[in-house]
């Protein structure tokens, strides 16, 4: 027996990725920003239980260093929040990366978090 389109649950949904920053000075920079619709970019003073509930992320990314934010900030939030999905910094290479993980892993233990380290001369970098 085959499948059709009618037998697919309508729970079925494109992963959603929340992008946290400064996203008009990103482009001013002369970055380019992916334009695909499970991307979704807001700023930190934008961050609420209300946006989190509305776009129900599968995954936050930052930067680590962000304009007037930084990777702990936000994890703080997501704590307090209660995110269950994934939440990662995009950053250069770290002497000790360990010491964030450990950091923001002691402050907001419930948060699942990590780090992407992305080539530091790459135009498309999020800082």
């Amino acid at each position: 027996m085959t499948r059709d389109s009618s037998d697919i649950s309508n729970n079925e949904k494109e992963p959603v990725t929340l992008i946290v920053g400064d996203a008009a000075a990103w482009l001013s920079a002369g970055r380019s920003l992916p334009d695909d619709p499970s991307l979704h970019y807001v700023s930190f003073d934008e961050m609420s239980q209300r946006l989190l509930e509305s776009f129900e992320p599968d995954i936050i990314l930052t930067p680590l260093l962000g304009q007037g934010f930084d990777a702990l900030d936000l994890a703080v939030i997501l704590e307090q929040y209660k995110y269950k999905g994934r939440f990662r910094a995009l950053c250069p290479k770290l002497p000790n990366p360990d010491l964030v993980m450990r950091e923001i892993q002691s402050l907001c233990p419930s948060v699942d978090f990590d780090l992407f380290v992305v080539d530091d001369s790459d135009p498309r970098r999020l800082n």
